[in-house]
């Protein structure tokens, strides 16, 4: 399926400038994950993006058999799109697509077309960095919805926090028939505002 809301999402909710620039640089904080949701007719979308410590406590690559089945146990609980997130459910929304999985932040370069030999000391470089355990790994969700009344989308309320108990706050972009905008939710404001 086409991720075709989320190009609705980037050009319609236009942050500053600056935001979006601190947001890169800051772009893996601990406790801190990101949403981005967005509803086009019938079709809702939601992007998480979570550090792999607000998940299952750690960021390097899993190695242990408890570091393995604590991974396996977030991806599991990442399926079911309501230990993430609750819809109003007079939007009667079903899920229809979902997908979950773990990358890290560095991620390989099979194809060396383009490549100088520069570029090759910095990926080797990388690699380098990366075997000290500087390897920062987050969990990616996507959730495809359809919803019979889109335009009760006007709320979202975040069971996460209560699902991953080392997880501090989303923050939230979204576009719905309601309005544009961002919101931040926590454990204490787990409740977010769409309009």
């Amino acid at each position: 399926m086409k991720y075709f809301a989320f190009s609705i999402l980037a050009s319609a909710a236009a942050l500053p400038a600056f935001a979006q620039e601190t947001r890169e640089m800051e772009a893996h904080i601990h406790g801190v994950s990101t949403l981005e949701f967005a509803v086009e007719g019938q079709i809702a979308e939601a992007m998480l993006k979570a550090p792999g410590m607000d998940l299952v406590g750690f960021e390097y690559d899993a190695k242990t058999d408890e570091d393995k089945a604590a991974v396996a146990a977030a991806l599991t609980q990442l399926q079911d799109p309501a230990a993430v997130m609750v819809l109003p459910t007079e939007a009667d929304c079903e899920a229809i697509e979902i997908e979950a999985h773990l990358a890290g932040e560095h991620e390989s370069h099979d194809d060396h077309d383009g490549h100088n030999d520069d570029d090759h000391a910095d990926h080797d470089d990388e690699h380098a960095d990366h075997e000290e355990g500087s390897v920062h790994n987050e969990f990616l969700a996507h959730y495809h919805f359809s919803c019979a009344q889109p335009e009760a989308l006007t709320q979202m309320t975040f069971s996460f926090f209560d699902t991953f108990t080392h997880a501090k706050e989303i923050e939230v972009t979204f576009v719905t028939d309601a309005g544009a905008g961002t919101a931040e939710a926590t454990l204490d404001e787990p409740v977010v505002s769409l309009k």
